[in-house]
């Protein structure tokens, strides 16, 4: 069951669940800034050259930091059956016409308020989901586009025990159980690390 193995790897990365930002509550992990420079033209239009070089930043960090592509988790908040098909629709008009091989609904308490949470599970390797596609609705989801992508797209590499969670526009957390997995792209793309975190990050990769 693709559910049962991301709540071990949640564990393995010291999380009790998708607890955001991924990177404050894990125990080794990179935060990088994805989009830099102005975002919108003199209309408030989101600038292409903004938009690309947050996607290519991303699909470089995607690239060198996830070997083994295993399983793709979205999280959605569905009302009701109605809604959570009308997701569904939207994944398949976004990204990729391939329903998710499991999904797993439950109610949560936000703000001392009831709602309904399901998650989305797709397995890499069966479907050939393209991470382009993917890595660009969430970028473009505060920008105009379909918000429910933004933060709530989990990649992982199982055989490696690597999770990538590109939030926004403007970062990306990469975690991993074993600080020498995640060492290449810290040394490969550490003028990307966000300035903010630096410091703690220096310290995991340095000490």
């Amino acid at each position: 069951m693709l559910k049962e193995q991301i709540q071990k790897e949640l564990k393995i990365f010291g999380l009790n669940g998708f607890e955001h930002p991924i990177f404050y509550h894990c125990h080794t992990g990179i935060r990088f800034e994805i989009g830099v420079g102005d975002v919108y033209d003199n209309d408030g239009v989101p600038l292409k050259e903004y938009v690309d070089n947050a996607l290519n930043r991303a699909m470089k960090i995607y690239n060198n930091g996830i070997k083994c592509p295993s399983i793709l988790v979205w999280g959605v908040y569905p009302q009701n059956d109605e809604e959570k098909h009308n997701f569904q629709i939207v994944f398949q008009e976004k990204i990729a016409s391939i329903p998710p091989q499991e999904e797993y609904s439950r109610d949560i308490k936000v703000d001392d308020n009831k709602t309904k949470t399901t998650e989305f599970y797709w397995d890499l390797q069966k479907s050939k989901i393209p991470m382009e596609k993917i890595f660009q609705e969430i970028i473009l989801g505060d920008l105009g586009g379909v918000q429910e992508f933004v933060s709530s797209v989990y990649l992982f590499d199982i055989e490696n025990h690597v999770m990538l969670h590109l939030y926004d526009d403007r970062g990306l957390d990469i975690v991993a159980y074993d600080k020498n997995t995640l060492m290449p792209l810290y040394q490969k793309f550490n003028i990307w690390i966000l300035d903010y975190d630096r410091e703690r990050i220096n310290k995991i990769f340095l000490d």
